[in-house]
């Protein structure tokens, strides 16, 4: 039976998976985790916060590899009173399983999003329609002519669901993974524990079983993954100077 979290006027918490160290961007990240990058002179954390708290999330819950140091700057330097940081423990389990390794710790429902974006989408209208339609996936998309990526999204258009996700691009495809998902935890069930999931793997149940909807948003997002990608976003971000300005 699918069970919804009922909303008390808030939006839903967000799980940030944020436990990439970087690797494409050395020698900038410095074996730092992404998050904590610097990035127009500050952490990237500083602005990812920032457009968490734009988007109107009020409780945000970190999934980290183990490590205490990287836990504290969390906790010590967040700006949500509601923070949480939770691991995958000593192995890794990529970004299904470390997610499907906490879900006995996390909401009957709530979004996931990558700690190395900055988004921009209606998160009230998402809620509304993933609660109103009943189903256990949101995901946000966009056209891929706003974003630089190849689209690996198929849609329905008359029955509004996700018919395809590829987690390589396919150019006949029209639409992009926009980065942020809104699930019920019951698409983890059946995944075992203490086993390295990526996170395509899960959402392929709710896309097979057609319990599944999708919101289009018509902004572009900035990601920092990767050398040619920041340099961008740290150029936009010194020459317009709020997160604002972005869009």
């Amino acid at each position: 039976m699918l069970i919804i979290w009922e909303q008390e006027n808030i939006s839903f918490s967000v799980v940030v998976l944020a436990g990439g160290e970087g690797t494409r961007l050395k020698p900038i990240s410095d074996n730092r985790l992404k998050l904590f990058t610097p990035l127009a002179g500050r952490p990237f954390f500083y602005w990812f916060e920032l457009n968490l708290n734009r988007l109107g999330f009020n409780n945000v819950i970190y999934v980290i590899n183990e490590n205490e140091e990287n836990a504290k700057f969390i906790y010590d330097n967040s700006i949500f009173d509601n923070v949480k940081v939770l691991t995958d423990g000593e192995k890794r389990l990529g970004t299904g399983g470390s997610i499907n390794q906490n879900t006995q710790l996390l909401p009957q429902v709530f979004w996931i999003m990558y700690g190395d974006t900055l988004l921009n989408f209606d998160l009230n209208k998402c809620e509304e329609k993933f609660t109103s339609e009943k189903v256990e996936l949101l995901m946000t998309i966009i056209h891929k002519n706003l974003g630089k990526e190849f689209p690996n999204i198929a849609i329905d258009k008359n029955s509004e669901k996700i018919t395809t996700y590829k987690k390589n691009y396919d150019k006949k495809f029209e639409y992009i993974d926009y980065g942020s998902l809104l699930v019920n935890k019951n698409i983890f069930d059946n995944f075992k524990k203490n086993t390295a999931y990526d996170l395509s793997q899960i959402l392929q149940k709710s896309i097979n079983n057609e319990r599944n909807t999708y919101q289009i948003t018509k902004h572009r997002f900035y990601e920092m993954g990767n050398i040619d990608s920041f340099n961008e976003l740290e150029k936009i971000l010194i020459e317009k100077e709020k997160l604002d300005n972005l869009w």
